[in-house]
């Protein structure tokens, strides 16, 4: 504390001289015998920051203290706006700090600097620059030493990255579009990405986008780093395999870096260390281990279609040329099997080409059979919804209807498979379903290979286990190949039991028609093995199969039950005063004088009285939500024109002011004929039928902002504003005095740009 109070008149100082010089490179040395501030010193300012929002002052305070920091230590920074941004606006900016190295090649550490403007502490990524600050002063004093590393460095603190996961998430990571935009296709630079709150009880690695891997050799490089700097590491590669697959709902901030062909991984905190006392040594024997990896460079191969899998603390990672070359082996092995039953069983196979017509059609009874069920599930489904009022009641108790629905599908394929045994549409003999399944099994393997390489090794591993049981020919064989199948699948659903994925739950509990062939051709072979040991086991003759069917839908019809009874008897989580309240969004119009809001909830909304600015709305609705409107004639935002004329052009000055200052704000403009705009204060957008243009100011704009838009003397055209805010220009509230989770909120304005009019 006594260091912070210290710092506070140097910091002041050079930020107003920061504040007074253009973007350009930095690099100022403070009097000799100036005393650095510790780490946990940094730490601690940047934490008393409070929330770092985007164009905020404690942002600007932010950037400001990291450029003090290397201004002590003698290092060069370099800043950079958003003014050549293609993805948008923003007032904050970039900063650089370069530290060259022996080699061409580039490893960029890249910290966000702000937090979320929706966060409830916002702490976030404080860890994660004090780190950095920490780190680039060790680097560049060795450096300055003599101790070159092997490859350049480059620290890049972000602003304009984290911008409001439930306001604007379309436009979330705008520091980092910005800036690979500026980096893409320099080739030989690799990307490490620090995203620390707190000292982290263990260190999360993730080098994942939508279906796509950074390449093994930076994962590994990584993975082994981590190993050596004395913190628990948390791999997670069985989520790593869930990213690979395309089934997580939510991607972390690397995913724009792979997406261009950067190899980028993401370094997080899991959980909170109880005794920080390593403070930075972990991230500086980190980065010294992975620049001595690095040494000769980075390879240009990205091998990004390894396979990884995680057993407590155990893990193995298949190479993608490992399990290319283990897939040639393994087709010629069939291959040559098949040649050599062939040869040696001509007879069988005979019998079996004339009997293959009858055996694709069961295959095709028992696709039909499964796409049927899963068509029955859907219905349950939406009977489900119409029962509790809501599609998406299932987020109550996600893990509990994904195992039920699952049980529930299995328990009536065995019950209708079992009728269609008993009228003799299938054949009762239990190989037939082995022989079924490996033959989909095989179908599968070279079908997945082309389209998602390490998918494919869940149906190889199936394949190796199923053809190994039809080889034994032993019921009690059937029994252990059927558990041993599931292993890898297993690994894979406790990862997505520990943390449900929607995406990837919804579609086992509510599949859409598309959904319900999609999974019957994934399933058909798993589903197809099973029937086996249930024909080794179940009783025989018809009345038995019957018994056992009835068994069976018996139980399948109890399970959905229940789980029915559970959600309707259930606590309920959405309404006045409970855990998850009603969700509110609003739009106001201006130009009408009237509001429109959505009342939602996770159940069925009933009947009910909210009130909006003291004024009662009562809502009744069947589903889980209602559209409310009524009038509301308040001006929150307000247009203010003036106008230059210079020859043939007019500049157009529109003032807008707001009674609240929005958290983003949209303009467009409209135009019948054909838009001609010379210049603008900010960046804009003509659309490409050339009578609409957007023009971008950013997130948090301030309580006013000033547009300068040079166009020619006939410009007519009108204005939409957009203020868009984080919680209801109206306050909404129940009667029992609770308010409704706030969810988009936006006030509408337009006016007339008439340039003509200045002559």
């Amino acid at each position: 504390m006594l260091l912070c109070v210290k710092w506070v008149p140097l910091l002041v100082l050079l930020s107003s001289l920061a504040s007074m010089r253009p973007a350009l490179a930095v690099s100022v040395a403070l009097p000799a015998g100036t005393e650095l501030p510790s780490f946990e010193t940094r730490l601690a300012y940047i934490e008393s920051l409070g929330r770092r929002t985007e164009n905020s002052p404690s942002e600007a305070a932010a950037f400001s203290y990291i450029e003090t920091v290397c201004a002590a230590a003698g290092i060069e920074t370099r800043s950079s706006g958003f003014g050549e941004s293609v993805a948008g606006f923003s007032f904050s900016r970039i900063l650089e700090v370069a530290i060259k190295g022996a080699g061409s090649q580039e490893l960029a550490i890249v910290v966000g600097v702000d937090s979320w403007v929706d966060s409830a502490e916002g702490s976030e990524g404080s860890l994660a620059i004090a780190l950095a600050l920490s780190e680039l002063e060790r680097l560049s004093r060795a450096s300055s030493s003599g101790q070159v590393p092997p490859v350049s460095l480059r620290f890049v603190f972000l602003g304009a990255e984290k911008r409001g996961r439930q306001a604007a998430a379309e436009v979330a990571s705008l520091g980092s579009r910005t800036w690979i935009a500026r980096e893409e296709g320099t080739g030989n630079l690799a990307v490490i990405y620090l995203d620390f709150d707190r000292y982290p009880a263990a260190v999360r690695l993730r080098s994942a986008g939508a279906g796509i891997l950074s390449p093994f050799w930076l994962y590994d490089r990584a993975r082994r780093a981590l190993e050596t700097s004395g913190l628990p590491l948390a791999l997670q590669a069985n989520r790593l395999m869930l990213y690979r697959l395309g089934l997580i709902d939510s991607y972390g901030p690397v995913r724009p870096y792979l997406e261009a062909g950067m190899p980028a991984i993401e370094l997080s905190g899991e959980g909170v260390a109880a005794q920080p006392a390593k403070a930075s040594a972990w991230f500086s024997s980190f980065i010294d281990s992975f620049l001595l990896a690095s040494a000769s460079g980075f390879p240009s191969s990205w091998d990004r279609h390894y396979i990884a899998f995680q057993l407590g603390s155990a893990s193995a990672v298949v190479r993608e040329t490992s399990y290319v070359g283990f897939l040639v082996l393994f087709s010629a092995a069939a291959a040559a099997a098949i040649l050599l039953l062939t040869v040696l069983r001509r007879e069988s196979t005979r019998l079996l080409l004339r009997r293959s017509p009858a055996v694709v059609g069961q295959l095709l009874a028992l696709f039909v059979a499964l796409a049927g069920i899963f068509l029955a599930e859907g219905g349950l489904a939406q009977l489900e919804a119409l029962v509790l009022g809501s599609g998406e009641a299932w987020k109550l108790a996600p893990r509990l209807f994904a195992g039920a629905r699952t049980a529930s599908i299995f328990l009536l394929f065995l019950a209708l498979l079992s009728i269609l045994v008993e009228r003799k549409a299938l054949t009762a003999n239990p190989y037939f379903y082995e022989f079924a399944a490996l033959s989909c099994l095989g179908v599968d393997i070279y079908v997945f290979s082309a389209i998602s390489l390490p998918l494919s090794f869940y149906f190889v591993w199936a394949f190796l286990v199923v053809a190994l049981s039809l080889w034994a020919r032993k019921p009690w064989a059937t029994i252990v190949a059927y558990g041993i199948m599931y292993a890898p699948l297993l690994l894979l659903a406790g990862e997505l039991f520990a943390r449900p994925e929607y995406s990837v739950y919804v579609h086992i509990i509510a599949p859409g028609r598309k959904g319900v062939f999609t999974l019957a051709a994934l399933t058909l072979p798993f589903f197809t093995f099973t029937v086996s040991p249930l024909l080794f086991y179940a009783p025989h003759g018809a009345m038995a199969r019957k018994r056992v069917a009835l068994i069976f839908l018996g139980c399948a019809l109890a399970l959905e039950g229940l789980l029915l009874a559970y959600a309707v008897l259930g606590p309920a989580r959405a309404g006045p005063g409970a855990a998850s309240p009603f969700g509110i969004s609003e739009t106001v119009d201006q130009d009408s004088g009237q509001f429109s809001a959505v009342l939602s909830a996770e159940r069925r909304l009933g009947k009910g009285t909210i009130r909006r600015a003291g004024f009662p709305i009562g809502y009744e609705s069947l589903g889980d939500h209602t559209l409310l409107s009524g009038a509301d004639e308040s001006k929150r935002l307000r247009f203010r024109e003036s106008r230059d004329l210079f020859l043939d052009r007019v500049t157009e000055h529109i003032g807008l002011s707001f009674t609240e200052a929005p958290y983003g704000l949209s303009l467009n403009i409209q135009s019948e004929t054909e838009l001609h705009i010379y210049d603008c204060n900010f960046p804009f957008r003509v659309a490409l039928d050339g009578h609409s243009a957007s023009i971008d100011v950013g997130v948090n704009p301030g309580p006013a902002v000033d547009i300068a838009l040079t166009v020619p003397g006939d410009f007519r055209a009108g204005l939409l504003a957009r203020a868009i805010y984080l919680s209801p220009p109206a306050v909404w509230l129940f009667p029992d005095g609770s308010s409704p989770k706030p969810g988009q909120f936006q006030v509408l304005a337009s006016t007339e740009i008439s340039a003509g009019a200045a002559r």
